[in-house]
């Protein structure tokens, strides 16, 4: 799954951090990285590689990263993405296309609060999703197998 799956935190002195002398994101080649891969397929690659707890500490990592003015938005936003978890069609989209309907949601949202988007904050947001959805196929047996994810 190379080229979907952007590692964005660390653990360091047992806080949760950005990982050190990372690259700034680029939505463009993210995006161009995930085309003609199914939305699903990141998913499975998150919860082949953390464990539960690791992605529930990586979701509270991704939220530290997010303006604190957006912190009242998220779980609406958050909300809007998890209903999708439960239309099969929607696990089965190419990634890129899941990236661009997030992250248009997700500028949306940050014009209502104020703020200029920046691919980082977009990244951010569109990883947000991604590490609840996979969390929570994690623990949902169900769920994974709706998802097509083995």
């Amino acid at each position: 799954m190379a080229g979907i799956a952007v590692v964005v935190w660390v653990v360091i002195e047992g806080r949760l951090r950005r990982r050190p002398g990372m690259e700034p994101i680029k939505l463009g080649e993210l995006r161009d990285g995930m085309w003609g891969k199914p939305y699903n397929a990141l998913i499975r690659y998150h919860i082949r590689r953390q464990k539960p707890e690791e992605l529930a500490m990586a979701i509270q990592g991704t939220k530290e990263l997010l303006p604190p003015v957006m912190i009242g938005s998220l779980e609406k936003f958050s909300d809007r993405w998890k209903s999708r978890a439960y239309v099969a069609d929607f696990w089965r989209e190419d990634c890129a296309k899941v990236l661009d309907e997030v992250t248009s949601d997700a500028r949306d949202m940050l014009h209502k609060a104020g703020l200029t988007e920046e691919d980082e904050t977009l990244f951010n947001l569109f990883q947000l999703v991604t590490l609840s959805l996979a969390l929570a196929a994690s623990v949902q047996p169900e769920l994974r197998k709706f998802a097509g994810i083995k």
